[in-house]
């Protein structure tokens, strides 16, 4: 038993030897506690100035726009130039041309994903899975609390906190084992269960229980995040990562800006918990369907 502990320790945190990794691991963690302080306190803020969740998917589309915007280039770019920092690669001359050769290598890596089944229906669910899941948890979830529970910002933070402690805890767990097995049924399964888990929030089950179900929620998206980018470097072309992961931030958020103006909407005129019931649900049945394709249970 100490023999095993010692190895899951050296498995788990053998990275951090690594001194440009733990400084880039140390300011995004810094980051993603900032990033977790300003959408509580915004999301408030917004549901106190307005009223109105119409207005709270304007303020997050505006938001997630340059995330879009820059995401294609983004990847075009990493490819160019050498990794140098973290994977210690020969520097490569970058090439001199314009315009043209970037809309190029953008070509190259929507090839790559086409040629890729489980590359393109992984994306593709997702982009419907980010709308049913984004929707209630960035638009809804403030005005659950505040209409639906009658509480205030305080358990606002204690839920947003339980979904962050779970992408934790799921990180954890998955960075104990040597290798990543059954990335297909980490990622489909992970979606599935996160949908479950957010439908709990439109049911009247008590916060104890959304607790709990923001815990799981957050553990089971991270499991799936963590195989999905397991699978990307692992089986992905080097030399084409950067565009694919291009693609893939903006394909599976190509629908968000839509979705997100559509949750404000439905969430004045249905009211937040059928938000959560609809969204929850509709991730899940996607995510069961999606799985029993060939190339996603190939996915090891």
């Amino acid at each position: 038993m100490i023999v095993l502990n010692q190895l899951t320790q050296v498995n788990l945190f053998r990275a951090w030897g690594n001194r440009p990794f733990a400084l880039l691991w140390s300011g995004q963690a810094l980051s993603r506690i900032g990033d977790y302080l300003y959408e509580v306190a915004l999301a408030w803020w917004v549901l106190q100035e307005s009223g109105s969740a119409g207005a709270m998917a304007a303020v997050l589309i505006f938001t997630l726009s340059p995330t879009m915007l820059f995401s294609l280039f983004g990847g075009v770019i990493v490819d160019r130039y050498p990794r140098l920092p973290l994977l210690r690669e020969e520097i490569r001359p970058l090439p001199a041309d314009g315009p043209q050769s970037i809309l190029a290598d953008f070509q190259e890596g929507l090839r790559t994903v086409w040629q890729m089944p489980w590359l393109w229906l992984t994306i593709g669910l997702f982009a419907i899975c980010n709308v049913t899941l984004a929707g209630p948890y960035s638009v809804s979830m403030p005005f659950l609390v505040d209409e639906v529970l009658h509480a205030d910002v305080e358990l606002l933070g204690l839920l947003y906190s339980m979904f962050a402690v779970g992408y934790v805890l799921g990180g954890i767990w998955l960075g104990r084992k040597p290798a990543v097995r059954r990335r297909g049924f980490l990622i489909y399964g992970g979606s599935t269960l996160a949908g479950t888990m957010l439908l709990l929030f439109g049911l009247p089950v008590g916060i104890p229980v959304l607790i709990i179900a923001a815990l799981i929620n957050g553990a089971a998206l991270e499991l799936g995040m963590l195989a999905w980018t397991s699978a990307l470097q692992e089986l992905v072309p080097r030399e084409k990562l950067g565009r694919v992961a291009g693609v893939d931030t903006v394909g599976s958020l190509a629908l968000l800006p839509i979705d997100l103006g559509l949750a404000g909407l439905a969430t004045e005129a249905w009211g937040p918990a059928a938000i959560f019931v609809i969204g929850g649900g509709v991730t899940a049945v996607l995510s069961l369907i999606a799985y029993q394709h060939p190339a996603v249970k190939k996915l090891d």
